[in-house]
């Protein structure tokens, strides 16, 4: 005899849940009415959980704030982050660096090569240049990609500078 009294519940579900319920049922090697007891129960267990979530999340804080102080905490994160900010500035300077070297070295195969240009005109042509080099990198990505991707706009864009 059980230990304690059960109380029979009829429950009413369409025939794709009976069907999966007794397809759970028989693969675990149970009966439906235990696969339902156990779906109950669990439902059950995870209701009684999340009632008490807040006491949960306040414990939790307790604890913390008990081994690590805010200040603590915020010093650590702080630390992380310009630890994390310093790795990705020095790629970041090494690539500008290499851009303007490279970009330098342009202007100067450039002046090389068209000697019939006066100074004047080269060094307007060279603002020019730079501004727009400006507005190319205030586009999205994707914009980049596209203009980047297309090289008779790229040129039409540099002959109208």
């Amino acid at each position: 005899m059980k230990p304690y009294t059960t109380i029979q519940l009829n429950v009413k579900v369409d025939d794709t849940t009976a069907d999966q319920i007794k397809r759970l049922a028989a693969f675990n090697q149970i009966t439906v009415a235990e696969q339902l007891r156990r779906f109950i129960g669990e439902g059950l267990s995870v209701s009684g959980n999340t009632q008490h979530i807040d006491l949960i999340a306040s414990i939790i804080r307790q604890e913390l704030t008990a081994i690590y102080h805010p200040a603590d905490i915020q010093h650590l994160v702080a630390g992380q982050l310009e630890e994390t900010l310093q790795k990705f500035e020095n790629p970041q300077r090494k690539s500008g660096k290499t851009s303007a070297a490279g970009y330098f070295l342009l202007l100067k195969v450039l002046m090389y090569l068209t000697g019939n240009l006066s100074a004047e005109d080269f060094a307007q042509m060279a603002e020019q240049a730079g501004r727009m080099g400006v507005e190319f990198m205030k586009q999205s990505n994707s914009t980049i990609n596209e203009i980047l991707q297309d090289g008779n706009y790229a040129c039409g864009t540099a002959a109208n500078l």
